[in-house]
């Protein structure tokens, strides 16, 4: 059984051993992910705990890519982009903005610029290749509630951003939120 829990911790905490933790770099400190596992198993058993790992580490960035908006963090967020040219964002407003520079840019100066919401990652859902992950999830902003979705490349070993697309209002319905009710 693995359990896990999440939290930044300063730089020089300590938190490194590869075995145990997983480090994802922010401009405040370490997201430092402390894995915990339980009794041995058998091969088959280690196969399903190190997918359910990697789908974690994918969630994680997840989680990363929403922190580094909500907290305004420019350095945060151009790590978890990919500096691959094919990346790509579109956003409820139906703006597409696509290419590596052109992205960093925008987020830059909506971090720099704008107010940032209270955007909150919900109800995550992991599917993954070895190198290909897409996590579809709902994304809560005060009271409306959007559907997004985020694609991240394996590359040297981290899982990176490539697309973001969200649209809204979301069919989900999660506590203290839901989305407007429409007429037909």
């Amino acid at each position: 059984m693995i359990t896990w829990t999440a939290q930044i911790l300063p730089r020089n905490s300590g938190c490194v051993s590869a075995r145990r933790f997983v480090n994802i770099s922010t401009s405040g400190g370490i997201l430092c992910i402390a894995l915990r596992i339980g009794q041995r198993a058998g091969p088959a058993r280690f196969v399903a705990g190190f997918a359910m790992l990697e789908d974690k580490k994918v969630i994680a960035a997840n989680h990363a890519f929403y922190a580094a908006y909500r907290f305004a963090d420019f350095a945060a967020m151009d790590s978890i982009w990919s500096k691959r040219e094919d990346v790509a964002l579109y956003g409820p407003g139906g703006r597409v903005i696509s290419g590596h520079r052109e992205l960093i840019e925008h987020w830059r100066l909506r971090l720099e610029h704008l107010p940032t919401p209270d955007i909150q990652p919900k109800r995550p859902t992991v599917f993954r290749t070895r190198s290909c992950a897409m996590v579809i999830c709902a994304e809560a902003i005060d009271t409306r509630v959007y559907s997004a979705t985020n694609i991240f490349a394996k590359e040297d070993g981290r899982w990176l951003l490539t697309h973001h697309h969200t649209s809204g209002p979301s069919i989900f319905r999660i506590a203290g939120h839901s989305a407007p009710r429409t007429r037909h």
